[in-house]
């Protein structure tokens, strides 16, 4: 399904792995911001249904508004959990720092890693806000799926793959400006202007 994409590369290799666009380097690489304020809802939003997620026991639709949520995991249909901080999502993931693929290479070249954003195995991981700042939207599965559903069209700066060599992502504009395909085991600081809040489906 990617015959015909459209892709962008702006990349460098760091430790191992591909880091893109070419301001993404490691070192010097300004840590995340700080979390945003908490998204509200949004009145008389159309909704698919599609982003029912649940948050602190109750439902919340993420079309609709993130509340107080910082980090949503999308497993699969049906199966969505969103967390309070990145931390707590991380903690049901499974993440841990001193496995991180990305981050035990750069260690092993004598790089920075502290401006590395969480994201765990085998997930594809969207970011609000350039260094992976802001809220994060990860996924876990292999479809199609509309960003829209979840709150999150037009919205991701950054990104990072953290799936294994044979899961790839993809993130596409359906206002034209086609589809990028990101590459397992990688990490985008900064989108640039050319894809900065304008993807609106993601594959991953």
């Amino acid at each position: 399904m990617r015959k015909n994409s459209f892709r962008i590369v702006f990349a460098t290799v760091v430790a191992g792995f591909l880091i893109a666009p070419a301001n993404a380097a490691l070192a010097g690489v300004p840590a995340p911001s700080a979390p945003p304020a908490a998204v509200t809802a949004t009145a008389g939003k159309a909704s698919s249904g599609k982003g029912l997620a649940t948050f602190k026991g109750a439902t919340i639709d993420l079309a609709k508004g993130w509340g107080g949520a910082r980090s949503c995991t999308v497993k699969g249909p049906g199966d969505v959990e969103c967390f309070a901080t990145i931390a707590e999502a991380d903690a049901k993931s499974g993440y841990k720092r001193e496995t991180d693929a990305l981050v035990v290479r750069a260690k092993a070249r004598g790089l920075a890693t502290a401006a590395l954003p969480t994201c765990a195995d085998r997930y594809l991981c969207l970011y609000e806000h350039i260094n992976g700042g802001g809220r994060r939207l990860q996924f876990a599965n292999e479809y199609w799926q509309n960003l829209d559903d979840y709150g999150f069209a037009n919205t991701m700066s950054s990104w990072r793959n953290n799936s294994y060599a044979d899961d790839p992502g993809s993130v596409r504009d359906k206002g034209g400006k086609g589809q990028l395909d990101i590459s397992p085991r990688t990490y985008s600081s900064n989108i640039g202007t050319f894809w900065n809040d304008t993807a609106d489906e993601v594959y991953g």
